[in-house]
């Protein structure tokens, strides 16, 4: 069986399961990733080269054993050659040292997650990349974080790893190093992004 056609399989399984939690993408047309965070819509275009499906993790996803209830918005999995990449999107109004905390922990929510689907998918993700989206970024407001770094070493760690092009992902079994790729939205909230 070829990969490509493994891949449609492999999602129609899933499709079985729940049709309406995911699109499938083998046209071009950009997938729409939208979130309302305080009474602002956010919206983001994004473009995928390869074939790919685009999962909404929303509640339906919670898995009753885990100790981390928290996942990103949405997940993208890309057939690249014969690589499956996964890219996770957390969509965010404002940056600041809190949000930034609770981003990271939803990012390692839905990593467990995708972990969760690939495994009973039979698949195995190449790369796990991780992308924030967002309209302010009061974090690396120089000025704001400076001052504040003076004082408070949580806001600095913060700053630190905002800036850093990976994230560490914590578990109790170790850490996962992925990359992270800031997506800077317009004040109306919306943006385009080519994987």
């Amino acid at each position: 069986m070829a990969l490509k056609d493994d891949f449609v399989e492999m999602f129609g399984r899933l499709g079985e399961l729940d049709a309406g939690r995911f699109q499938s993408n083998t046209s071009g047309a950009p997938f729409v990733l939208s979130e309302n965070d305080t009474n602002v819509e956010m919206r983001c275009d994004l473009t995928c080269c390869g074939d790919s499906i685009l999962l909404k993790l929303d509640e339906s996803w919670d898995i009753a054993w885990l100790k981390n209830k928290r996942r990103a918005d949405y997940a993208v999995f890309e057939l690249k050659g014969s690589m499956l990449i996964v890219h996770i999107f957390e969509l965010k109004r404002t940056i600041n040292s809190k949000t930034w905390k609770n981003m990271k922990e939803q990012f390692e929510g839905a990593y467990l997650r995708i972990g969760a689907i690939t495994g009973v998918l039979g698949k195995r993700a190449s790369k796990i990349r991780l992308y924030s989206c967002y309209i302010n970024d009061n974090l690396a407001s120089i000025s704001i974080t400076k001052r504040a770094a003076l004082s408070n070493q949580r806001i600095l760690k913060s700053y630190k790893s905002w800036k850093s092009p990976k994230i560490i992902l914590n578990y109790s079994v170790g850490n996962v190093t992925c990359t992270h790729t800031k997506i800077p939205l317009n004040k109306s909230g919306v943006g385009s992004y080519q994987l």
